[in-house]
């Protein structure tokens, strides 16, 4: 490959006119095979096609303008895969077989990753082009599949066409990888990471066995070369980043560990710094600050070129918008919570002083006419009218005491013997004035008219209590929830205020276990903490 970098420019643009040439000329014929329904014909135009893909004379920047003008083409391709086995006319299966026999490697994995993600599209969501998937209910492999391209991809070691050619292979099957988790045929979602992860290491390794190839007088004209190749590898971070129903655990514990001894065992120092600042901006703030340990052991033990601010100030400015803003979220929320307490409260003792009243209200009425059916005076001389307001009146001065103490056993024991002391009252009134104007039977008869009257109120006065109890009861419920509820954000602010101690102890151990970092990198690296202490 030392040639490459020798040719001059007007010979790299000769080379790149002819092969983008021949791309245009087979894809025309291609396209004219799909579009008559002869699809291996097709095929056979796509992989004269691919052909091109195999030159190593391109640079990486001329061999990228090639790779794009054949994946427009094969982008027509996939249409017309996934209309023929919905038709019937051919299995994508057997398709995926055949195309295995092709004579170059190169053209060979194209076209079989090109057959498989279109029949992996047929087991999962749809597509752009509004595909669905076959009508019959046959079970689609995705699991066997992804495996078995990531498997035969290895077959390409060269550094620039392997790059490409995983990078086709992340980008035809970004869509498609399963997200369930539930082992099957179809595949889960630790098959996916599984994939991406693999994919990513194997890229990575291709990027950096890309700095030996050529001459050494060369070596800075490589190094911007792999810079502009630097965002095919790093697109892997992104797949992982999107993955939908990832637990942290699962990043914790198993994600995160592999990515970070990838990039610390290649020692290279453009990877390496490179691949730290993707992982810093693909992940989620949450996610950084479960595993701010992990991160901080991993860049002490990065190689001795790599520039550390550029990796750490960034995450502690992440860190520092992340506590600010959730901050002001939690302080809202706690400042709103004092005045929806009240207003609960309000509520609750307005609702408790209808029923009280309510319940009141009907003895009033009721006991007066109750007890003009037997008789019109009591034998203390008072009318019935007033003795019943008066035990009317008393009973609502015991229950405005039960809503202001809640006390209901104590107000309940008062209003038994209230009760009973009256009608005792009652009937020693009606002994003193026994024979003087009533016989005595009337004596008798009025005895039990007046128990029972006094067994009448003490019951209605109960129930009434009881459902003032009740009500409070609720309420306190009600307020021992919200209580539990603002713990949540407390607890929150608290972790928040502590945020500061726990990171600076994690970057002085980061300084003391790199004594040749600069003083003006450590310098920065604390005035960006100073930002985080403010925050």
């Amino acid at each position: 490959m030392s040639h490459v970098f020798s040719s001059s420019r007007d010979e790299q643009a000769k080379l790149l006119d002819d092969s983008l040439q021949a791309v245009k000329v087979q894809a025309f014929q291609m396209k004219r095979c799909v579009d008559n329904e002869r699809l291996l014909d097709g095929l056979k135009h796509c992989s004269t096609m691919l052909n091109e893909l195999r030159t190593s004379s391109l640079t990486p920047k001329n061999y990228y303008e090639l790779y794009l003008a054949t994946f427009d083409a094969l982008q027509y391709l996939i249409g017309a895969l996934r209309a023929a086995h919905v038709t019937g006319r051919h299995h994508l299966a057997d398709l995926y077989e055949l195309v295995q026999y092709a004579g170059n490697i190169v053209p060979r994995l194209y076209l079989m990753i090109t057959i498989g993600s279109a029949y992996m599209s047929l087991a999962g969501p749809p597509s752009a082009d509004g595909a669905h998937g076959s009508d019959s209910d046959e079970a689609i492999p995705v699991r066997e599949v992804m495996m078995d391209m990531l498997e035969m991809t290895r077959g390409v070691q060269h550094p620039t066409r392997g790059l490409f050619l995983r990078y086709y292979l992340s980008q035809m099957t970004k869509d498609y990888l399963p997200l369930d988790g539930i082992d099957g045929p179809e595949g889960n979602l630790d098959d996916s990471t599984h994939f991406i992860l693999t994919n990513f290491v194997e890229m990575n390794k291709l990027w950096v066995r890309l700095q030996h190839q050529g001459l050494s007088r060369d070596k800075e004209r490589r190094e911007a070369e792999r810079r502009d190749l630097r965002t095919l590898v790093g697109s892997n971070l992104l797949r992982l980043a999107s993955l939908t129903g990832v637990p942290r655990v699962t990043y914790e514990s198993d994600i995160l560990p592999r990515l970070l001894s990838q990039v610390v065992s290649c020692r290279d120092t453009l990877a390496q710094e490179y691949l730290m600042e993707a992982l810093v901006q693909a992940f989620s703030d949450e996610w950084h600050l479960a595993t701010v340990g992990q991160l901080m052991e991993a860049i002490s033990g990065l190689g001795p070129k790599v520039s550390i601010k550029t990796i750490v100030i960034p995450l502690v400015d992440r860190i520092s918008a992340y506590a600010a803003r959730r901050r002001e979220e939690l302080e809202k929320a706690h400042a709103a919570e004092p005045e929806e307490q009240s207003d609960d409260s309000n509520d609750a003792a307005s609702d408790a002083g209808l029923s009280v009243k309510s319940d009141a209200a009907p003895e009033s009425i009721d006991a007066p006419s109750e007890k003009d059916q037997t008789r019109d005076t009591l034998p203390c001389g008072k009318p019935e009218s007033v003795q019943s307001e008066a035990e009317d009146s008393n009973a609502g001065d015991i229950l405005n005491e039960v809503t202001e103490n809640e006390n209901v056993d104590e107000v309940t024991a008062g209003v038994a013997n209230a009760s009973l002391d009256d009608a005792v009252s009652d009937n020693n009134n009606e002994s003193d004035k026994d024979g003087s104007d009533i016989a005595p039977e009337k004596d008798a008869g009025s005895d039990v008219a007046s128990e029972k009257d006094a067994d009448s109120d003490i019951a209605s006065e109960n129930e009434a209590i009881d459902d003032v109890a009740s009500e409070n009861g609720a309420n306190s419920d009600a307020a021992s929830e919200v209580e539990i509820k603002s713990e949540a954000p407390r607890s929150e602010l608290d972790g928040l205020a502590s945020l500061f101690g726990s990171f600076w102890e994690h970057v002085s151990n980061l300084i003391e276990a790199r004594p040749d970092l600069p003083l003006h990198d450590a310098v920065a690296i604390c005035a960006s903490m100073l930002r985080l202490s403010l925050a």
